[in-house]
C-alpha cells in the first residue's frame, strides 16, 4: 500500500525527480467535508492546467456606519422683527464665537498648576542641556531594546504583520505573528527540469540560519542518490515564477538516518536535508530574516496546538501545476518521538510539493519556530498529515543552523523600521526612535550603518 509524498521522485538522472506540483491551502468542493474518507493510493499524472484556490472565504470589514436617524433640513434663519435689530444680533454672534473660541484655546494649552516664570525657564534650560548630550544607551526593559533617554519612551518591537483578508495567502497572526522578513524566509525549492529546461518548483524550504535552507530529506535524496547542488535553486517570494531573489546552492546534504527505501509509520524518520546557499541571502535581500528551528523537547503545550503551515504545493490532490505560496493552520493530534501529526478536518491540508515546508508554532518564551517539516501524509490533501521534528533532528542540523542568534539575523550594521533605527551588539538588539529626536532613519555612512540622520 503505498502513501503519498508530498513531492514526486524516481526520475532519470543523478538526483531525485521532484514534481512541478506546488503551493498549500485549499479546500474541497461543497460537501466534500463529509464525505468518505480517501483511501491511500499511488501518485497519479496530474493536468498540467493551473487550478485556481478556493481559499477560506474572506474576513470583510464593513466599516460603513448607518446613521442614528436621516439628517433633517437645515434650520432656517433667525430673523428679527424690529428694525435694525438683525445687524446688531449678527455684530453680538460674531464677538461671543471669538471670545468661546480663545476660552477653548487656552483650556486646551493652559496649565493647571500656577504659572511660574522662572521655573519655566529652569526647566527650558534643563530640556535645552539634555538635547544637547548624547548620554549612553541603557537597557529598557526585558526585551533586550536601549535607546537614548530623550528620544522619548520605546514602545517594544512588535512584528510587522502582512496580512491579506482571504486567510490563505498570509499566516494567521493569532497562531504565528512573522516579521514580513521572516515570511520571506519561506521559499520554494526548485530542481532542474530535464524534460522542460530550466528549473521548476518541487519542494519547500526554510531559511533558518544566514546560509542554511532547511527542507525534507526525500526532496533530495532517492534510490538514484542525493541531488547535485547546481541541480537545485532556492527562490523566496510570494510567487516563485516571478521570485524577488533566486539563490545558487552551494552544498547539499542529507540526514544519513532517512531511507528513500522507508514506508509506512517510519517514512518520517530523519527525513531533514539542508542546503547551503553559495552567499548569505541577506547579502541579496537585505529585509529577510531566518526563523529558527526548535532545539529542544516539545512541551506538553504541543499537543492539541493549532500550528501555521505554510508551502508552494498544489491545491487539489491531481491539481496541476502552483507557483504562489499558501498557508493552512492544523491541529496537532499525535506526538511520537521523531514526527507529529496534523489533521486537516476535511477541509485544508498540505499537498505534493509542499513537502520540505515549516510546520510553525509560536513557542512558551513567545518566539516563533520551525516545529517540523512536511514529511508525508494522507493522499486525500485534507486529512493527516506528519511532520519530521526538527529537535529530534538536531544532531544532524547542529553543525549547519550553529546557536540560535538572539539577534535574529540582526547585525551591527542595523536597519530602518518606520522612523526607528534598530541594530544589534554582542547578542543585545538596539532602538532609537529618531522621530522623537526630531529625525529619520536612513543610511548614515559606513562608520554607524543604519541611524538616526
Amino acid at each position: 500500500m503505498l502513501w503519498r509524498r508530498c513531492c514526486r521522485n524516481g526520475f532519470p538522472g543523478p538526483g531525485p525527480r521532484p514534481s512541478k506540483n506546488v503551493i498549500a491551502a485549499r479546500r474541497l468542493s461543497p460537501g466534500a467535508a463529509g464525505a468518505a474518507p480517501q483511501s491511500p493510493r499511488p501518485l497519479l499524472p496530474r493536468a498540467t492546467a493551473r487550478v485556481k484556490i478556493a481559499g477560506r472565504p474572506a474576513r470583510i470589514r464593513d466599516s460603513r456606519r448607518a446613521s442614528a436617524r436621516p439628517a433633517g433640513p437645515p434650520a432656517p434663519e433667525r430673523v428679527s422683527c424690529r428694525p435694525g435689530r438683525r445687524a446688531e444680533e449678527a455684530r453680538m454672534t460674531a464677538i461671543v464665537r471669538v471670545l468661546l473660541l480663545a476660552g477653548l484655546l487656552g483650556g486646551c494649552y493652559a496649565s493647571s498648576e500656577p504659572f511660574d516664570d522662572d521655573e519655566d525657564a529652569a526647566a527650558d534650560a534643563g530640556a535645552d542641556a539634555d538635547a544637547d548630550a548624547d548620554p549612553d544607551l541603557v537597557p529598557l526593559d526585558d526585551a533586550g531594546t536601549e535607546e537614548a533617554p530623550y528620544c522619548g519612551d520605546e514602545k517594544e518591537p512588535r512584528a510587522t504583520l502582512s496580512r491579506i483578508v482571504d486567510g490563505t495567502e498570509s499566516f494567521d497572526p493569532e497562531v504565528v505573528a512573522l516579521e514580513e522578513g521572516q515570511v520571506l524566509a519561506v521559499g520554494a525549492m526548485l530542481s532542474r527540469d530535464w524534460m522542460g529546461g530550466g528549473f521548476t518548483n518541487s519542494c519547500t524550504a526554510t531559511l533558518v540560519a544566514a546560509r542554511t535552507v532547511l527542507t525534507a530529506a526525500h526532496c533530495v535524496r532517492s534510490w538514484a542518490g542525493l541531488a547535485r547542488p547546481g541541480d537545485l535553486r532556492f527562490a523566496v517570494g510570494r510567487d516563485a515564477a516571478d521570485p524577488v531573489q533566486v539563490f545558487e546552492i552551494a552544498e547539499v546534504h542529507a540526514n544519513p538516518e532517512y531511507s528513500p527505501w522507508g514506508g509506512g509509520a517510519e517514512q518520517a524518520r530523519g527525513d531533514t536535508a539542508v542546503l547551503i546557499l553559495a552567499e548569505p541571502a541577506a547579502e541579496a535581500v537585505p529585509e529577510i530574516r531566518p526563523i529558527p528551528i526548535n532545539r529542544a523537547p516539545l512541551p506538553d503545550g504541543f499537543l492539541g496546538a493549532v500550528v501555521q503551515n505554510v508551502g508552494f504545493g498544489t491545491t487539489a490532490p491531481r491539481g496541476g501545476d502552483n507557483t504562489l505560496r499558501w498557508w493552512t493552520v492544523e491541529a496537532v493530534t499525535a506526538v511520537s518521538e521523531f514526527d507529529y501529526t496534523v489533521y486537516g478536518g476535511g477541509v485544508s491540508s498540505v499537498c505534493f510539493g509542499d513537502s520540505g515546508g515549516p510546520g510553525l508554532w509560536t513557542f512558551p518564551d513567545g518566539v516563533v519556530r520551525v516545529a517540523g517539516t512536511v514529511s508525508w501524509g494522507d493522499p486525500s490533501c485534507v486529512d493527516y498529515d506528519h511532520f519530521a521534528r526538527t529537535d529530534y533532528n538536531l544532531e544532524f542540523l547542529a553543525p549547519f543552523v550553529g546557536p540560535e542568534d538572539p539577534c535574529g539575523g540582526l547585525t551591527w550594521e542595523g536597519r530602518c523600521e518606520g522612523t526607528d533605527a534598530v541594530w544589534c551588539v554582542d547578542g543585545t538588539t538596539y532602538r532609537r526612535d529618531c522621530a522623537a529626536c526630531g529625525q529619520t532613519c536612513g543610511d548614515a555612512g559606513p562608520s554607524l550603518g543604519f541611524y538616526c540622520i
